[in-house]
């Protein structure tokens, strides 16, 4: 291939990965900030919220993807694992499950981009 072709086709291919990562990882922010809603309180409700939960959502990139985790111990109970299962029964329709709006944020995706996403088959402590 001439040098004159061989350039472009590789700007094309550079601006169409960095265009693909940009918006996967606007699709992660936005995984993380429909993450953090709260419900509203419970009427009469006793426990005082520390936001902890909040705080301890994490994004990033990493070698095969976008990696996003909550690191508190109870998380799964929260919002379910990434297999929307384990979520404890009291929060059950308050909180939302973690694997239900990664699913929504992947749909939004432009189609080409959206075939390329998937879950990881080794489970991730969420």
């Amino acid at each position: 291939m001439s040098r004159l072709i061989q350039d472009p086709v590789r700007d094309i291919a550079t601006a169409a990965a960095k265009n693909g990562l940009r918006l996967l990882g606007y699709a992660g922010a936005q995984i993380v900030k429909r993450m953090q809603d709260y419900p509203p309180e419970r009427p009469g409700q006793k426990y005082k919220r520390t936001f902890r939960f909040k705080r301890s959502w994490n994004l990033a990139f990493v070698s095969d993807g976008l990696l996003i985790e909550n690191l508190t111990p109870y998380a799964s109970r929260v919002v379910g694992d990434e297999f929307g299962k384990n979520q404890a029964w009291m929060h059950v329709g308050r909180w939302s499950l973690f694997r239900s709006v990664v699913e929504q944020e992947i749909a939004s995706l432009p189609e080409s981009l959206s075939d390329l996403v998937s879950f990881a088959k080794a489970p991730r402590r969420l």
